[in-house]
């Protein structure tokens, strides 16, 4: 931390005397009792900033579960549309003409999700 390697070579001419390991602790001790203000004041804004990280890595979190729910209930009603068309044998659907961003690959995927037997009766109805 700078403080301390400030206050390590502001204090270097203390405790000759000692030894040296006893020493560099010693003026460890020194720099934070003559700093200790604001070292507490580092560490009251480093909580802070974590408690609002935390925070904010929670409120992500539920916009990015949100967003997801959104996207996948478009989705939903994107198959459902397809489905639709589908059973009244109109098979030319684009989702961007419907208002959906979704690949028809996608909608197809959650479409079969929705009614796994859905292809099944369109083969068997289009070789009949």
């Amino acid at each position: 931390m700078g403080i301390y390697a400030v206050g390590r070579i502001e204090f270097a001419d203390l405790y000759p005397q000692e030894d040296p390991e006893v020493r560099k602790h010693l003026i460890d001790a020194k720099v934070f009792l003559n700093c200790q203000r604001q070292l507490n004041n580092l560490s009251i804004q480093e909580n802070r900033l974590r408690r609002q990280r935390d925070k904010d890595t929670i409120s992500l979190q539920k916009l990015q579960e949100d967003r997801k729910r959104e996207e996948r209930t478009r989705l939903t009603a994107a198959a459902q549309q397809y489905i639709a068309v589908h059973k009244e044998q109109h098979m030319d659907w684009e989702p961007a003409e419907n208002g959906f961003e979704f690949s028809i690959e996608q909608i197809e995927t959650r479409a079969l999700e929705m009614e796994p037997k859905l292809f099944a009766k369109w083969a068997a109805g289009k070789a009949a």
